[in-house]
């Protein structure tokens, strides 16, 4: 039998629900009548800060499998994203947009798993190099 702690699932949505932040500022650009264009530097900003935080906040609470917890983090933020940016276009412009392509629904999740995967490896080695104990 293994020793392993179980994910905690609070993280994990709190830390998924981070990645809202990017299709609401989205649509607070196109409200403002701002640039998809203009948007494309604060969303890479936005996208670091997210995983900065992901990083700060496993680290700092010392979760028990970092690596676990934000590739499901990632995973979840994904969906949860794709669900949103569909209500968005269903509403704003009456077509599915992204919910059409099976490619773009896929890659959405899939690039937010690996960023999930990305941040876990950093919040791991950080734990692993401070060696504080885990919860």
């Amino acid at each position: 039998m293994t020793d392993r702690q179980p994910i905690d699932l609070r993280f994990v949505g709190g830390l998924a629900c981070l990645t809202l932040l990017y299709p609401v500022l989205a649509v607070l650009v196109n409200v403002l009548g701002g640039s998809p264009s203009g948007f494309a530097p604060v969303s890479s900003w936005l996208w670091l800060a997210i995983g900065v935080a992901w990083i700060l906040i496993v680290w700092l609470a010392q979760v028990a499998r970092p690596l676990a917890t934000l590739v499901l983090a990632g995973l979840v933020g994904g969906v949860l994203t794709l669900l949103v940016v569909g209500v968005i276009q269903l509403t704003a412009s009456g077509t599915a947009g992204v919910l059409d392509s099976p490619y773009g629904m896929l890659g959405l999740v899939a690039l937010n798993t690996l960023g999930g995967t990305v941040c876990g490896l950093l919040a791991w080695a950080l734990q692993s190099a401070t060696g504080k104990p885990r919860r």
